[in-house]
């Protein structure tokens, strides 16, 4: 249970399967470690830097999904040509 428990942990700590499946094959904890983001997007604001101590649920990106933008603008009749649907 105690294995379990903590494989289960280090999954809600950011780790994904493949990362504790290769901690525990080889024994070996890196000084490194790629953590995932939960969701994909554009990195907007970084919170933190390499060295600082981040406890469990501090923010240390800001990723915002960008993929549809709403854009307001002014619109020249002369430039109305140049823009298409979808731009």
């Amino acid at each position: 249970a105690l294995v379990a428990n903590t494989r289960q942990r280090l999954r809600e700590f950011g780790m994904t399967g493949e990362q504790v499946e290769e901690l525990a094959r080889t024994g070996d904890a890196q000084s490194r470690l790629t953590i995932y983001a939960p969701q994909g997007g554009t990195v907007i604001e970084k919170m933190a830097v390499e060295g600082n101590y981040v406890q469990a649920g501090d923010p240390i990106y800001r990723i915002a999904e960008l993929s549809t933008v709403w854009l307001m603008l002014k619109l020249f009749p002369e430039d109305a040509s140049r823009i298409r649907f979808g731009q």
